[in-house]
C-alpha cells in the first residue's frame, strides 16, 4: 500500500462525504481510508458502509483529540506514506497521483507537503510560497498544515508521532503537524514543500467575526508553544509577534476594527504559548 490516509473526526458526518467522493475519483487508486472515529455514537458507520464498495476504508474508535486520533490511526495503518485530511477537506483528482509521482522522483525523502486552495482554486489556509523548496526549521511554519503532508510511516513512528499536548482537543490547540516536522527535520530527515501538488479546505479566515478571533486565540497559542518546545531563536519568536501587531495598526488605520481585533487576539495567543501560560495566567 502506497498511501494510508487517516482521517480524524468528531462530531461531523455531511463534510466526510465530499471528502470521500473526491478521494473515489482519485487517478492514483493504491490507498487505504482510515477513519479514526472520536464520537462516542454510531453516527460514523453508514458512511463508511456505503464507501466500502469502493474504496479501501476501515473504521476504527480512537481517544479524545487530534493527535491522539492520529496517533490511533497510525496504529493500524499499512501504507508506506501516511496523509491526515481533515474530514471537511478534499482532494483534487490528481492529487494522489501527483505525490506519488514526486515522491518516486526524489526516493531519499521523508515526505512532501503541499498547499492548499479553496473551491475556486485560489490559496486557502494561509499564503503559500510560490515556488517549491526544501523544509528546514526557519520556513516550516510557512510550508506546511496538516492536511497537506504526507510522510513515511516509518519515520513518522521514528519521531515519536505526533505530541497530544498539540492539536484541536488538546491544551495547545495548533502546531502539532510543526512540531512533527521539526522533530524530523532535527533527525537529519528530508521533506520537500511543493505547491504543483494541492488539497482542497475552504479558506478558514473568510470574514473576520467572533469565531475567527477565538480561533486566532487558540491556534495562536499553539505556535507560541512550539516555538518555545523546540528553543527557536529570539528573532523567530519576536517576528510572529510583531508581524500581526503590524497588521493590526494597519487595519485600524484602513478603519477596520474587526481585523484589527482578530491580529490582537492572535498576538494574545502566541505570547501566551511563548511563555507556556494557557490562558488563566498558569504557567504549564
Amino acid at each position: 500500500m502506497q498511501f494510508s490516509l487517516i482521517v480524524a473526526t468528531v462530531n461531523r458526518v455531511d463534510p466526510l462525504d465530499r471528502l470521500l467522493d473526491s478521494l473515489t475519483a482519485q487517478r492514483f487508486q493504491d490507498f487505504e481510508v482510515i477513519i479514526a472515529d472520536q464520537n462516542a455514537d454510531d453516527r460514523v458507520a453508514p458512511v463508511v458502509a456505503r464507501y466500502a464498495p469502493h474504496i479501501r476504508i476501515s473504521h476504527v474508535r480512537s481517544r479524545h483529540g487530534l493527535s491522539a486520533a492520529r496517533n490511533d490511526g497510525l496504529t493500524v495503518a499499512t501504507g508506506l506514506f501516511v496523509a491526515f485530511p481533515d474530514d471537511d477537506c478534499w482532494y483534487l483528482p490528481q492529487t494522489l497521483a501527483a505525490i506519488d509521482e514526486r515522491l518516486k522522483e526524489h526516493p531519499e525523502l521523508a515526505g512532501i507537503s503541499v498547499a492548499c486552495c479553496d473551491a475556486d482554486a485560489k490559496p486557502s489556509v494561509q499564503n503559500w510560497p510560490p515556488h517549491g523548496m526544501k523544509i528546514d526549521a526557519r520556513n516550516v511554519w510557512r510550508c506546511a498544515v496538516s492536511i497537506g503532508i504526507f510522510l513515511h510511516r516509518e519515520k513518522i513512528a521514528a519521531a515519536g508521532g505526533f505530541d497530544e499536548s498539540l492539536g484541536i482537543g488538546a491544551l495547545w490547540e495548533s502546531g502539532e503537524e510543526t512540531d512533527l516536522l521539526l522533530r524530523l527535520l532535527a533527525g537529519g530527515m528530508q521533506v520537500l514543500y511543493t505547491p504543483e501538488c494541492l488539497v482542497g479546505h475552504a479558506n478558514p479566515t473568510a470574514h473576520y467575526d467572533a469565531a475567527a478571533g477565538a480561533r486566532a486565540l487558540r491556534y495562536g497559542r499553539g505556535l507560541g508553544r512550539v516555538l518555545a518546545k523546540h528553543h527557536r531563536p529570539l528573532n523567530e519568536k519576536a517576528v510572529v509577534l510583531v508581524r500581526p501587531m503590524l497588521g493590526a495598526v494597519l487595519a485600524i488605520l484602513r478603519g477596520r476594527g474587526d481585523k484589527s481585533r482578530f491580529y490582537m487576539q492572535s498576538i494574545n495567543g502566541r505570547w501566551q504559548g511563548l511563555r507556556g501560560a494557557a490562558g488563566n495566567g498558569t504557567l504549564r
